[in-house]
């Protein structure tokens, strides 16, 4: 059994972030329940600068992200080739309400992917963006990278 060699450590600007944030169809909210941490994972878009993602009405979930400050994590990562990258966004959350917004984040581009039907549409606003890259020693990934040209 070989030892993998020292990885590179690569830490991504804002805008390689929601890159590499765009390529994936879910991540996780991470969010507060009842005084402690708690991360539930779903399916989201970026809609400008913004997280958008569905939840139920009622539930904790919805409940826990209206107007409070949460993060919201997305990542790719190679067990086998030990590279791959992580971003973090942390921001408040809001349910949106008003209607013409309603009416440009809804339809088949943001569709659950459990049921009963997510008639809720969180926003997360980032204020704070973090990244990092785990890259080979020469500097490369093992796949095509969507946000090399976005440094």
């Amino acid at each position: 059994m070989s030892v993998p060699r020292p990885r590179q450590l690569e830490v991504l600007s804002p805008r390689q972030c929601y890159a590499l944030a765009q390529t994936k169809p879910f991540g996780r909210v991470v969010f507060t329940e009842e005084g402690l941490p708690a991360v539930h994972p779903v399916n989201f878009r970026l809609h400008g600068d913004d997280i958008v993602f569905r939840v139920a009405g009622g539930g904790k979930l919805a409940t826990a992200v209206t107007n409070a400050i949460v993060a919201f994590q997305v990542d790719d990562i190679d067990e086998a080739q030990h590279t791959g990258w992580t971003v973090t966004f942390v921001g408040r959350s809001s349910l949106i309400t008003d209607t013409d917004e309603l009416v440009d984040v809804a339809g088949t581009w943001l569709r659950p992917w459990v049921s009963p039907p997510r008639e809720h549409f969180v926003r997360v606003t980032p204020g704070k963006i973090t990244g990092r890259r785990l890259l080979l020693p020469n500097g490369d990934e093992h796949t095509a990278d969507p946000a090399a040209d976005t440094a």
